[in-house]
């Protein structure tokens, strides 16, 4: 079970997903999406993680695994509607999209920032944190009626995360100290789970929750209220 780790951790996140998408018909588009988009980011910043912060073990002989692409795709759904569920809310249309050039420049600037700070000896867990704190806050000064909804994502994932580690750790004791490169770290514990992990989370989580209302132009409302106004236009529609 110790070197199926990673891949326990994955699937212990995929639970709330698959519990979110059937209780919740009205977000599955939502998770869907925000899940499929972000699977190849795990692969990609993996290269600098791998360098400073960790070397979890993987089924195969590659660098990066199929655990990568789980953790990528939960992580991605679980950040985004994470919000809708525990508020009890729906989203609405209300302002136009946003250009997707937008989300394309934070890509790119996530990727000089890695390349240009975590050579410079700036861990790679904490460069991520900047770039999710950044383009958050970007989005939050255009859209302050957002903030609620990052703080409640980004929180949610975390707590998650170190949900599914206590999961992990039941198996795998040493979990931190045989992949982990603690030497590079705070030092810090949560529940036994390094401090930079829901720190992570909480970035991730911010970002993501807020990166769909923003880029569709959409509000949270309450599900009556959504509800309410789908049949209304339904009726006037029809």
């Amino acid at each position: 079970m110790d070197q199926h780790a990673y891949l326990l951790f994955g699937l212990t996140l995929l639970v709330p997903w698959i519990a979110i998408h059937l209780a919740r018909p009205d977000l599955r588009r939502e998770l869907w999406i925000s899940s499929l988009v972000t699977i190849p980011l795990g692969p990609i910043f993996q290269y600098w993680y791998l360098q400073d912060y960790w070397r979890p073990d993987l089924i195969g002989p590659w660098s990066v695994g199929v655990e990568d692409l789980l953790f990528g795709f939960t992580a991605g759904g679980l950040g985004a509607a994470s919000y809708e569920v525990l508020a009890n809310r729906a989203r609405a249309p209300r302002y136009g999209n946003q250009n997707p050039v937008f989300f394309f420049l934070a890509f790119l600037g996530g990727l000089a920032a890695h390349a240009l700070f975590v050579p410079a000896g700036l861990n790679s867990i904490y460069v991520s944190f900047a770039v999710f704190v950044a383009v958050t806050a970007y989005m939050l000064f255009r859209r302050p009626d957002l903030v609620r909804v990052s703080l409640v994502s980004g929180v949610s994932l975390a707590v998650l995360m170190i949900g599914a580690y206590q999961v992990v750790l039941l198996f795998h004791e040493r979990l931190f100290i045989d992949h982990w490169m603690l030497e590079n770290l705070s030092g810090r514990f949560i529940l036994g789970v390094p401090g930079e992990e829901p720190l992570w989370g909480i970035g991730w989580g911010g970002f993501i929750g807020t990166a769909w209302k923003y880029g569709y132009g959409e509000v949270c409302v309450p599900r009556r209220e959504a509800a309410g106004g789908r049949t209304q236009e339904t009726r006037t529609t029809g």
